[in-house]
């Protein structure tokens, strides 16, 4: 008899540690899940609208222009390219004034103390904001196409005024 009971008091403690590790490994999941679609999530799409600037200022380098129709009809393309992840591409001056949009972009200005300093490497945390597609994250990146100063030399080797030279900076 009291060997059996050893037996019940071995598989009842073995039950308890079962149930124990379950709610642990429970608990460390929903920590980790809370890590990875806050935090992860955020990271991942702060490098992701980096990497769509990129492209965006590739393209409106390799289009040479400084033409705001232009340079709004390359934004659309890249919307619909990006219809399912971007809402709207805005593109301001320095001053925060609208110069190029594509898609449902505010028309509002964006002030200046949301917007990075000119020649630093400030990063701008994104900011969920509601817009007229639901939540959005709103990314603040710098998009410089233009040289500083200077001519730029053309193919037939003369040069002609930098793009864009006193524009605040496309």
């Amino acid at each position: 008899m009291a060997g059996e009971h050893k037996r019940f008091l071995l598989f009842k403690t073995l039950i308890a540690f079962g149930f124990l590790l379950g709610v642990v490994l429970l608990i460390q999941t929903l920590t980790t899940y809370k890590y990875v679609s806050g935090s992860m999530m955020m990271q991942e799409a702060e490098r992701d609208s980096q990497r769509k600037v990129n492209t965006l200022v590739g393209a409106v380098r390799s289009a040479r222009t400084t033409d705001v129709e232009q340079i709004s009809g390359i934004l659309e393309e890249f919307l619909e390219d990006w219809k399912n992840q971007v809402v709207w591409i805005r593109i301001v001056d320095i001053a925060g004034k609208p110069v190029a949009s594509a898609g449902p972009a505010p028309s509002d200005p964006v002030p200046a103390s949301k917007l990075p300093k000119v020649f630093t490497n400030e990063q701008i945390p994104p900011e969920s904001q509601d817009s007229v597609e639901g939540p959005v994250l709103v990314s603040l990146r710098s998009f410089r196409t233009v040289p500083l100063a200077g001519p730029v030399p053309t193919q037939g080797g003369g040069q002609r005024p930098a793009a864009g030279q006193g524009r605040g900076g496309l």
